[in-house]
């Protein structure tokens, strides 16, 4: 779960970037409580959890398709 700008993972002229993508949909509580977990510097890297945090349950959300909508025009209304 992702809930800063993070621009360090934006591409870059010679450098890929990374994609980070999704959309929650419920449980905005429990990523409240993940944000503010305690962390530290973990294999060079700051603000990691200093307790692994675990998730159990993820799920693809259907939504109805509509003839003529793609799944990229479907994420772009989403955003």
């Amino acid at each position: 779960i992702n809930l800063d700008a993070n621009t360090h993972l934006d591409a870059l002229p010679g450098k890929p970037g990374y994609a980070v993508f999704g959309h929650l949909v419920t449980g905005t509580d429990v990523a409240e409580i993940i944000e503010f977990a305690e962390t530290g510097i973990r294999q060079g890297m700051a603000g990691v959890p200093l307790e692994p945090i675990l998730i159990l349950t993820a799920r693809r959300r259907r939504e109805e398709s509509r003839p003529g909508t793609s799944t990229s025009q479907r994420l772009l209304r989403d955003l």
